[in-house]
């Protein structure tokens, strides 16, 4: 038996809803669709907590600016806790879901 640790985005989960609701930007070019949804991104937290490898998961059928604003905001997140097996970083792969709607998110200046 091993000892592992999941990566942890500083603040815990918690700080991660945070982050993602206030660095989300709805945008501008569909907004008078208004459509809501998620998209689902996937991304490697690495030995140094930097994120790499991101990419879309699952669309949820909706725009593709969503998609890209998705990408935006986990590629400039700030740096995770890395995981850790037996008291050693290591590479693993993550999951978020970042929502979209209009019931008080920022709209993007694009």
């Amino acid at each position: 038996m091993f000892d592992e640790n999941r990566p942890q985005f500083p603040g815990g989960d918690s700080a991660l809803a945070e982050y993602l609701r206030e660095n989300t930007l709805y945008p501008r070019a569909i907004l008078h669709f208004h459509p809501t949804g998620t998209v689902i991104v996937g991304f490697c937290v690495k030995k140094d907590g930097s994120i790499s490898d991101v990419r879309i998961v699952d669309r949820g059928n909706i725009s593709e600016h969503f998609n890209k604003e998705a990408i935006r905001v986990v590629q400039t997140m700030p740096k995770w806790i890395p995981a850790t097996r037996q008291g050693q970083p290591i590479c693993m792969p993550m999951l978020v879901r970042v929502n979209f709607g209009l019931d008080g998110q920022r709209i993007s200046d694009e």
